[in-house]
């Protein structure tokens, strides 16, 4: 059980509450969500049920009315269609006749339509050929003032050249020949023949020179020339002015340029002269032709409308003729269609008639077959849903069944299982408390065995709880009742939470409170390693004898019970003073900022342990002043940190110091309270239940095993270090230099460091040892030779040793010849020990000749000087060195003399006196 306490206990409780109060709560959900969810099941089924029969028997009477509607929708179906093909065969008889008589009337229509379409057909034919005349008569005088404007522009052209061609004023034309069957074409040809003679006239270069259009262009441009060419080659005489040379020599260039102009239109004149005239001879003969063609034409448009005119009048009269014809054979043709069509709408009347009778009748038995069929399907339909109706309401209320049980049956694991663990954790407490603290009686003290050095909590007594002390704690249900409503549980002191255990009690109470004070301290000694446990006891009123049996530990070792029990006013304000004094050497000597306890720093110092300090107090707060009150209350605020824990009892009747207050004792302390009968905890929530106080044994049985732990704690005193705690590893043997001095660890000090003896500087030069027999000498010189030896050669460290003590002690020094050794006296003569400080004296001056030859002041300086001389330093040992002086002789009178020379601060030489 790695933690036991009130606190935890508590926490245990409270979940025992929980647990309750959840077991309680779910146990009447869950049957009330059972109940609930299958009476709604119930209603909703017993509801969807009857929807069902409902549903089935509003299909069936749907499908019975579908049919019937059907039926009658068949019948009216089949009025109508009778009706349909009465009103058809009508409408058709109706249509045939309208449709003979509109076509006879269409046919008298069209025929007369026909011959007027003719009429005017003929009448625009004649209008027709009468404008074609007309416009082709306007085309021919178009055509006429054409070439009358053709004829003009090239007379008056030719007319304009007469000077220069030498012509006469009026030129004669030439008669024309034309082509009587292509009058128009003819023209075209030479119209177009005498445009283009036309052009000949512009674009040919005699009838342009005739017409002065290239003599001035040439006179202009050989004029241009001449003058160039004139001032750029001829230039004025010397003293000249240019000016008027210039204006003479362009007026040269006139004169020539005129002259050449005129040799040029001599030789030119006449070959320009004579095409000229053919040209225009050419263009005559066109002109000519062209107006015989437009005559010709004229006449021959005239004698093709008149013919065009003759031929329109026949096909008219034609026409009249075959529009009569044909409208008397559509009349007859119309009338034998109208026949035709009357017989066969009453034929269609008939077939349509028996049609629909047809028609209604299948309709009528398909639709007999779907709603017999219709109403088996409804049939099946319905009773399958029935049954599925049913199926799904024994699976929902088997659902239902099946969730409550799964429910009921996590509550009762969960109720078992809570039980389970509280009964467990109660079980551990119980075997942690039956291992740690044994029943009194049954036990062979002689032969018990703590389990270890800490103790986590102090069983002091029990108390019990049952579960009908909650509401709803026992279950009514069978399933949920456990086969144990009251437990018991260890009533506790944990050191961690709580370190102080306090009785509040007056009258009988406070009898009660003592013998469970010494209870707890006899737990303590039993329970704790012999002598890790002290008690500081403070009785003021019984004067010490309610813890009395406690007495017997003085006998093994006073400071088991500080030498005492205190009872005056005085004592008990030194013995808190001494424990708060030991509280801080504890925080500032093995603590400090290393451990947070002295369970911290034990589980480091090992044979080194602190031991634990109890105080205790009987009826508080007799005996206690205003500083003790507040010493006590100092240690029990900070005491547990430091291995320092109380048991106090309070006799209520007294009263208090002033500024104090028992809940200050209460806010660190596991309290219970007397009421007059029986004690029970300060604490609200386990205030009611009830407990018991665990008593101590009988008065012998108390004698004996306080007798027994005290026997155990004397032997337990001798504290052991192993020796390879302080010597060197194997590899670091004889690593050490003695010139600063000897660094020479002895023992452990504290949980962490080791306790070094070093000698060589400064004062720290010698060392006296005592201590009464068993104190343990030997042991710390043999620790001191060993590990010297072990840590220094023999070039660095000698040693002297003189043994008084009949060879007892140094003896295997020299059985083993101790290297470093130079004198071992065993079984020594005053005289021979007498005979080595002379020796020792003698070397104290030889080196203090050798210091003043190198000019050094000690060992170190020497050997620094010379690094390899061999100097060193020598330790002399003397055990039982009384016995120098033991008798009134020369010994006793020449030691101390020795002894003065040897013991000063000489850092050559070194003397350890035992």
């Amino acid at each position: 059980m790695d933690r036991i306490s009130t606190d935890e206990q508590r926490r245990l409780i409270e979940e025992l509450g929980k647990l309750i109060a959840e077991r309680a709560q779910s146990e009447e959900s869950i049957q009330a969500s059972f109940q609930a969810r299958e009476s709604t099941t119930r209603t909703q089924f017993g509801a969807e049920r009857e929807r069902l029969n409902a549903n089935i028997q509003l299909e069936k009477s749907n499908a019975q009315a579908q049919h019937n509607s059907a039926l009658a929708t068949i019948a009216t179906d089949y009025e109508k269609g009778v009706e349909a093909a009465i009103a058809d065969h009508d409408q058709r008889f109706r249509d045939v006749s309208q449709d003979a008589a509109s076509g006879i009337q269409a046919a008298k229509d069209e025929c007369g339509l026909r011959k007027q379409r003719s009429q005017n057909a003929y009448e625009e034919s004649v209008r027709d050929t009468k404008e074609a005349l007309t416009e082709f008569k306007a085309k021919l005088g178009q055509h006429r003032e054409e070439l009358d404007d053709l004829n003009q522009s090239v007379e008056k052209q030719v007319l304009r050249k007469r000077s220069c061609l030498c012509l006469s004023r009026q030129l004669p034309k030439k008669r024309g020949v034309c082509d009587s069957a292509q009058p128009v074409a003819n023209f075209a040809i030479e119209l177009a023949a005498a445009n283009e003679t036309k052009l000949d006239f512009r674009s040919q270069w005699a009838p342009k020179l005739l017409i002065w259009e290239c003599v001035i262009p040439l006179y202009l441009v050989s004029h241009i020339i001449l003058a160039i060419v004139a001032y750029s080659y001829i230039k004025p005489p010397p003293g000249t002015d240019p000016e008027p040379f210039t204006w003479i020599l362009i007026g040269a260039a006139g004169v020539l340029s005129l002259c050449l102009t005129a040799i040029v239109w001599v030789i030119i004149r006449q070959p320009a002269v004579r095409q000229t005239l053919d040209l225009y001879g050419q263009f005559q003969q066109h002109a000519a032709n062209a107006e015989m063609s437009l005559d010709a034409a004229r006449v021959l448009a005239v004698a093709e409308a008149d013919q065009k005119r003759e031929l329109r009048r026949g096909g008219l009269d034609r026409e009249f003729m075959l529009a009569e014809r044909g409208r008397d054979s559509q009349v007859s043709e119309l009338q034998t269609q109208r026949e035709t069509l009357l017989a066969e709408a009453a034929e269609a009347l008939q077939d349509q008639r028996a049609a629909v009778a047809k028609d209604r009748d299948a309709k009528r038995d398909a639709i007999n077959v779907r709603f017999e069929q219709q109403l088996k399907e409804l049939q099946s339909s319905g009773k399958q849903r029935v049954e599925d109706f049913e199926t799904r309401f024994e699976q929902e209320l088997a659902a239902s069944r099946e969730t409550f049980e799964r429910a009921w049956q996590r509550l009762i694991a969960r109720w078992r299982g809570g039980l389970s663990d509280f009964q467990a954790a109660l079980d551990l407490m119980k075997e942690y408390c039956g291992t740690r603290f044994p029943d009194w009686n049954a036990t062979e003290w002689d032969k018990h065995e703590s389990i270890d050095a800490s103790l986590p909590a102090l069983r002091f007594g029990n108390y019990g709880i049952g579960l009908q002390m909650f509401e709803g704690g026992v279950p009514q249900h069978e399933d949920l009742r456990p086969a144990a409503v009251d437990y018991t549980l260890p009533a506790v002191l944990s050191f961690a939470e709580h370190p102080t255990l306090l009785f509040e009690a007056f009258g009988e109470g406070r009898l009660t409170a003592n013998q469970a004070i010494q209870n707890v301290m006899l737990r303590l000694l039993t329970s704790l390693p012999p002598g890790k446990v002290r008690f500081t006891i403070v009785d003021p009123v019984g004067l010490g004898q309610n813890f009395s049996a406690f007495m017997h530990l003085a006998d093994f070792d006073e400071k088991l019970v500080t030498h005492r029990i205190w009872t005056e006013s005085s004592h008990i304000t030194q013995r808190l003073t001494d424990l708060t004094e030991h509280m801080e050497d504890v925080i500032q000597t093995y603590l400090r900022n290393e451990f947070k306890t002295i369970d911290e720093y034990n589980a480091y110092a090992g044979e080194v342990a602190e031991p634990f300090h109890i105080l205790v107090v009987a009826n508080f707060p007799a005996g206690f002043s205003e500083e003790a009150a507040q010493r006590l209350l100092s240690i029990v605020t900070s005491g547990s940190k430091c291995g320092v824990y109380t048991l106090i009892s309070t006799d209520s009747k007294i009263e208090l110091p002033r500024n104090f207050h028992l809940a200050d004792l209460e806010a660190n302390a596991a309290a219970v309270q007397w009421d007059g009968s029986r004690f029970h905890w300060v604490e609200e929530d386990i205030k009611d239940l009830p407990l018991t106080l665990d008593e101590p044994p009988s008065d012998d049985r108390f004698t004996e095993i306080i007798k027994t732990v005290g026997q155990r704690a004397k032997d337990a005193i001798r504290v052991e270090v192993p020796f390879s705690m302080v010597a060197p590893a194997d590899d670091q043997w004889w690593s050490r230099d003695s010139r600063d001095g000897i660094d020479i660890p002895l023992g452990r000090a504290g949980a962490t460091k080791l306790q070094h003896l070093r000698l060589g500087k400064g004062t720290s030069q010698h060392v006296l040892i005592s201590g009464k027999t068993g104190s343990g000498k030997s042991t710390l010189l043999h620790a001191m030779i060993a590990n010297t030896a072990l840590h220094y050669g023999p070039d660095e460290v000698q040693f002297y040793l003189i043994d008084f003590k009949k060879g007892v002690e140094f003896k295997p020094y020299a059985t083993y010849a101790l290297p470093h050794a130079r004198v071992i006296a065993i079984e020594s003569e005053r005289e021979f020990g007498m005979s080595v400080l002379e020796r020792l004296d003698l070397e104290l001056r030889t080196r203090g000749d050798l210091f003043r030859d190198h000019g050094v002041q000690d060992i170190k300086g020497y050997r620094d000087a010379n690094p390899d001389a061999a100097l060193p330093r020598i330790l002399l040992i003397i055990y039982e060195f009384q016995v120098f002086f033991v008798h009134d002789d020369k010994v006793s009178h020449n030691a101390p003399l020795v002894l003065d020379r040897l013991l000063p601060p000489v850092p050559s030489s070194l003397c350890f006196v035992p």
